[in-house]
C-alpha cells in the first residue's frame, strides 16, 4: 500500500485525456496526481478519502500574464468594480497587494 495525501472517490473527473476523457477516482501524493482512473485502481492506496457523492471535478487553467504597451492603460476589475491604473508602479502595487492578501484579481488590458 503506498501512502497518499488525498484519495477521491465516486466523482465525475474530466481529465482532458482525448482517449480517457473521465474518470471516477483519483489520488493525490506530495502534491501531485499519482492516480487518476477507476476506483477499482484505488485499492495500493491508502490515506483520506473523500466520496464526492458523483459530483464534478474540472481542472483549473490558470493564466497569468501581462501585457505592457503604452499608451495602453490598466485596468484593475473585481466585482463589477473598475480601477483604472496610471503606470507600471502602480498596477505592480495592486498586484502584490492581491498575492499578500489572496485576493482573485482580474486585470484587463483596454485602451484609453
Amino acid at each position: 500500500m503506498q501512502k497518499t495525501d488525498l484519495i477521491i472517490k465516486n466523482a465525475k473527473i474530466f481529465t482532458s485525456d482525448k482517449d480517457k476523457p473521465l474518470a471516477t477516482a483519483l489520488v493525490v501524493k506530495d502534491g501531485k496526481f499519482a492516480y487518476v482512473g477507476n476506483e477499482a485502481g484505488l485499492s495500493e492506496y491508502e490515506g483520506e478519502v473523500r466520496d464526492l457523492g458523483g459530483r464534478f471535478i474540472m481542472p483549473g487553467i490558470i493564466d497569468s500574464h501581462v501585457h505592457v504597451t503604452f499608451p495602453i492603460g490598466f485596468e484593475y476589475v473585481e466585482m463589477g468594480d473598475a480601477i483604472t491604473c496610471n503606470g507600471k508602479q502602480e498596477l505592480m502595487d495592486i498586484m502584490k497587494d492581491s498575492a499578500i492578501t489572496c485576493r482573485a484579481v482580474y486585470i484587463s488590458v483596454g485602451r484609453r
